[in-house]
C-alpha cells in the first residue's frame, strides 16, 4: 500500500504543471558602449547578471542631463558617466542619485596628442601659450585635466584657445591644421597616429597629482535601492565579478581573446585585432572611488565658475554596496600579472 501511495504522489509529480519560474527583475543601465563599460557586457554575455536572477539591459546614452532626468524618474536604475559639470551640479535638484563605484580610473588610455608639425615646437607645456587646444565638451572631465598639464607650465585655460569637438573629429582637425594639440582616447588616438596626424605628447595621468583620477562613475537610483535591495546589490555583485574578468583580460591573462571578441560584438570597434592592440584604460577591481580626486575635481569646476555650490563627498557616493561585495568575493589577484600599473 506504501509503495503504491509513493508510486502515485511521484507520478502526480511528474504530470503536475510545473510552477512558474520568478519573473527576473529588469534593469536597464545607461552607458556608452566602450572599454571603460566593458563590464555590463561582460557580466550579460557570461550569466552573471542571469544567475542572480536579473535581466540587465545596457541602452546608448545621451547628454549628461538627459541620463540624471532618466535615472532619477526610474526610466535607468543605473548610468555611468563622466564627473563632469552636469554631474556636480545634479546634486543641487536633490534627486535621488548617488555614485556608487568608479568607472574608468589612472592609467587610462588618454593622451594630448599634438599635430606633427610641431614636433620641434611645442616642448614643454608653457609652448602652448596662445595655441588652440580641443576637447571634447565645454565643461569636460577632459578640461580639468588640460587645465592641470597647462597649469605645470605656469598657464590657466585663459592662455590657450579651447575647442570642442567630438573626439573621432579630432584627427581630421589636427592633420588640417585647424587646432594644434587634443585631449583624445583611444580609438582616436590610434587613428590620429597610424595616419600620421598627429603623436602621444603628453599623458595628463603624468601630470595630475592627485591620483588615481577616476575618469567616470556609476550612479543608482536610490529609490530604487530602497524598494529592491536585493536587487541592487546583487547587481553590484554580478557587474564586480565582471570588473575582475576585465581587470584579467587587461593583464593579459588567460580570457583576453573572450573579451575582446565581446567588445568587438558589443561596441563601435568590429575589428578585434584594433581592439587587442589600443591603449586599454585600468578599472578599480572593487569599484573604490578615489575621494581626494572627486573632491579635486569638483573644485576646478567651482572655481572656474561652473559649478556654484561644492557637495560633501559622503553626499555624492555611498560604497556601502561595493564593500559587501568585495568582502564576498575576496581579494583579487590577477590570473596573469603582466606588472602593468592598473586594474590591481
Amino acid at each position: 500500500m506504501q509503495k503504491l501511495l509513493l508510486s502515485v504522489l511521484f507520478a502526480g509529480a511528474i504530470l503536475a504543471p510545473a510552477a512558474p519560474a520568478a519573473a527576473a527583475t529588469k534593469i536597464i543601465v545607461g552607458a556608452v558602449p566602450s572599454l571603460p563599460n566593458a563590464p555590463v557586457y561582460i557580466a550579460i554575455n557570461k550569466g552573471y547578471f542571469k544567475k542572480y536572477g536579473l535581466e540587465v539591459e545596457a541602452q546608448p546614452v545621451g547628454s549628461s542631463s538627459d541620463l540624471a532626468a532618466m535615472l532619477a524618474s526610474g526610466k535607468l536604475q543605473a548610468i555611468a558617466g563622466a564627473p563632469s559639470v552636469g554631474f556636480f551640479n545634479t546634486f543641487d535638484k536633490g534627486l535621488p542619485l548617488q555614485v556608487i563605484m568608479s568607472g574608468a580610473t589612472s592609467p587610462y588610455n588618454q593622451a594630448i596628442m599634438l599635430r606633427n608639425g610641431l614636433k620641434d615646437v611645442v616642448k614643454t607645456p608653457a609652448d602652448l601659450k596662445g595655441r588652440t587646444i580641443a576637447v571634447n565638451s565645454r565643461g569636460s572631465i577632459t578640461m580639468y585635466q588640460v587645465s592641470k598639464v597647462l597649469e605645470s607650465g605656469g598657464l590657466t585655460l585663459k592662455d590657450v584657445t579651447m575647442k570642442f569637438m567630438p573626439f573621432n573629429q579630432m584627427p581630421v582637425a589636427l592633420s588640417n591644421s585647424a587646432i594644434d594639440a587634443a585631449m583624445m582616447i583611444s580609438p582616436s588616438i590610434e587613428v590620429a597616429e597610424e595616419k600620421q596626424f598627429a603623436f602621444k605628447w603628453v599623458n595628463p595621468d603624468d601630470v595630475i597629482k592627485v591620483q588615481p583620477t577616476d575618469i567616470s562613475l556609476m550612479q543608482i537610483n536610490t529609490n530604487w535601492v530602497k524598494e529592491d535591495p536585493q536587487a541592487a546589490y546583487h547587481f553590484v555583485l554580478a557587474y564586480m565579478q565582471a570588473r575582475r574578468d576585465y581587470c584579467d583580460a587587461f593583464h593579459f591573462g588567460p580570457n583576453r581573446k573572450e573579451v575582446v571578441g565581446m567588445m568587438a560584438r558589443y561596441t563601435k570597434i568590429p575589428d578585434e585585432n584594433f581592439i587587442d592592440r589600443i591603449s586599454w584604460t585600468a578599472l578599480e577591481p572593487d569599484g573604490r572611488v578615489s575621494e581626494a580626486s572627486l573632491m579635486a575635481i569638483q573644485d576646478f569646476f567651482f572655481d572656474q565658475g561652473y559649478v556654484k555650490k561644492k557637495h560633501p563627498f559622503s553626499e555624492m557616493v555611498s560604497m556601502d554596496l561595493i564593500e559587501r561585495a568585495a568582502a564576498e568575493l575576496g581579494p583579487y589577484k590577477p590570473a596573469h600579472d603582466d606588472g602593468r600599473k592598473g586594474c590591481r
